[in-house]
């Protein structure tokens, strides 16, 4: 379609090429490593708690919840829970995909205006420069990462203390909700309002599923049903001091990655450009 489109009207070749090519690259690139960086992270939180749990294969998040994360992960939860989450999977793999799907729709690295004035700026994108083995392995290890920290920080929380399964699964579930969406604000590079909506939202929520399916499930539904357990917790200042704690050390070492690449390697991405 881009090639007829492209033969029929010659005179928008280069702003094809240029902008809206550039764009599809980058764009593609950054939520395929977001997704891969989102999997990591699920799989190894659940990795770590089994260290813990005796190898046991239970899940410390609520099982309705474990469904909805990742889609990819989801098959193989679905015959254990059967038609009470189907209509819970649909909307979470929504919300979990939506997020950074709005991202990488409306995400802009460059203005239109810079891609056409330096045509140099496609080279990236020619020679596949975003999407490489390494970025490929960075993103593992920051999942891997990420998850232990997730993990360990609500671990220490609650150590010489008691701690029910379903107050430790709302804890790594919400403190692996942050670590995300923190992951994929240090990659957006143009805010506009569907993206600030978009966080804002799923932010709203993730809390707001966990209050009300603690106040509408009832004992007779499931074993040890865990009634009132998110709101108890976030009457705590301990919960709110992980949850930041979980933010802050889960993000840092890509902020500073960053910070060091972009004030290492601006300036001399500049002189090249001009």
């Amino acid at each position: 379609m881009a090639c007829d489109f492209a033969i029929a009207r010659f005179r928008f070749l280069r702003r094809l090429l240029l902008v809206h090519g550039h764009w599809c690259y980058d764009r593609l690139a950054l939520t395929f490593l977001y997704f891969l960086y989102k999997n990591t992270n699920n799989v190894f939180v659940l990795l770590f708690f089994q260290i813990y749990d005796g190898w046991s294969a239970s899940f410390t998040t609520d099982p309705v919840y474990t469904v909805l994360y990742p889609i990819i992960f989801s098959r193989c939860l679905f015959f254990q829970f059967r038609m009470a989450s189907i209509h819970s999977a649909v909307l979470y793999t929504c919300s979990s995909s939506l997020q950074p799907i709005v991202v990488g729709v409306v995400d802009q690295d460059r203005s239109a205006a810079e891609l056409l004035q330096y045509p140099s700026l496609y080279s990236p994108g020619r020679k596949g420069a975003k999407y490489t083995y390494s970025l490929f392995a960075i993103n593992v290890l920051d999942g891997i990462w990420q998850a232990a920290v997730v993990y360990f920080v609500t671990h220490l929380t609650f150590v010489g203390y008691e701690c029910g399964m379903w107050t430790l699964g709302f804890y790594i579930s919400t403190g692996m909700m942050l670590a995300n969406a923190a992951h994929l604000t240090l990659e957006v590079r143009c805010w506009t309002l569907p993206i600030v909506v978009i966080f804002i939202f799923f932010i709203f929520l993730h809390f707001a599923y966990f209050v009300l399916y603690g106040i509408a499930v009832q004992p007779g539904w499931i074993y040890d049903a865990p009634v009132d357990v998110p709101l108890d917790a976030m009457m705590t200042a301990d919960f709110w001091l992980a949850m930041v704690i979980t933010t802050v050390v889960a993000v840092l070492p890509r902020f500073a990655t960053k910070c060091l690449w972009n004030t290492l390697f601006t300036e001399e991405t500049a002189k090249k450009l001009k």
